[in-house]
């Protein structure tokens, strides 16, 4: 009897728009680097290419795991991976992770409808496949270690005359990275505590607790009218550019957490506006947005007197009016 094929591979869904090559090599339990969206947006009951069609176990079976595999997700709520099993023999597959993960979601690919028992496989012209789409938690699940920590994720497949066998990959989540956006007339080195020989700034205690630190300089000594106007788009270069480090690093990666301070976090408010009208939106996080949380450290969300001060209205009431 011929002996039974089986792979299983984990297929990047974001980021770099590549090409699907037409002739793959498939090798079992092997994760690459390089990032490619297959995913581009997703419907209530459907996972969407650019063109907005419905993506098919057909359109995924020819990836390489070499060229498109991962090697892990960031806890941001939207990360996903397209999990795929591949046999020459038609069969169910049941897909699992362990330890179990509060917070994530195995996916049918096809419906999007959460998984809850085995999936029958398709025909491909790559053979037998069915495949489901883990998404990443949230917040940090209690048993696992933070800021990083290992899980697996299996697939145990039943032939349709044979019996069943388990194939498995070890995966890493991480915490998403920390871009911190500083306010004006200042930088993040001083107004972060980044100063050499310090150990006691907001830079050092993300840093010292394992986070992946972002610093994003920008030129803060403009006048009001287009400090914030004119540093929206680097913010937004800075984001992308985070997300695309980590998905070339094999992490599948869509959100990032702002810190700020001051006029920062009025620009990060800005950004977040814009965030629902660009193509950053789209490109980076399956139209759902590229920030998971935002901290505001002494931001005037209210407004500052120092605005009717430039304009010459400034009295002794102007903060009192604007609360």
């Amino acid at each position: 009897m011929k002996s039974l094929m089986r792979k299983i591979s984990l297929c990047s869904c974001i980021l770099s728009l590549l090409a699907i090559p037409a002739q793959a090599e498939f090798s079992a339990l092997e994760r690459g680097s390089t990032a490619g969206r297959i995913i581009y947006s997703v419907s209530e009951n459907a996972y969407l290419t650019k063109s907005g069609e419905s993506i098919t176990e057909e359109a995924i079976s020819g990836l390489s795991s070499k060229d498109y595999g991962k090697t892990g997700l960031i806890a941001d709520g939207n990360s996903r991976l397209i999990l795929r099993y591949q046999s020459s023999q038609p069969g169910t597959v049941e897909f699992s992770v362990s330890p179990s993960i509060a917070g994530s979601r195995l996916e049918s690919f096809t419906t999007r409808q959460e998984i809850t028992a085995p999936v029958n496989t398709v025909s491909t012209n790559n053979g037998y496949q069915a495949s489901a789409v883990l998404i990443a938690p949230e917040t940090w699940p209690e048993n696992i270690t933070y800021p990083s920590g290992n899980f697996t994720v299996n697939a145990t497949f039943t032939p349709s005359n044979g019996s069943a066998v388990t194939e498995s990959l070890t995966l890493t989540l991480k915490t998403p990275s920390i871009v911190l956006i500083h306010g004006a007339f200042g930088d993040n080195e001083r107004m972060f505590g980044y100063a050499a020989g310090s150990n006691t700034g907001v830079w050092h205690k993300l840093e010292n607790a394992g986070l992946n630190v972002v610093s994003w300089n920008y030129d803060s000594k403009q006048p009001p009218k287009t400090l914030i106007s004119s540093n929206t788009n680097g913010l937004a270069q800075i984001i992308s550019d985070t997300l695309n480090k980590l998905n070339s690093d094999g992490f599948a990666a869509t959100r990032v957490d702002l810190v700020t301070h001051s006029s920062g976090g009025i620009m990060a408010r800005q950004y977040l506006r814009n965030d629902t009208d660009t193509g950053n939106k789209t490109a980076n996080s399956y139209g759902l947005g590229t920030v998971r949380r935002v901290v505001t450290i002494a931001s005037p969300n209210l407004g500052t007197p120092i605005g009717s001060y430039l304009s010459g209205n400034f009295s002794r009431n102007s903060q009192k009016d604007m609360s």
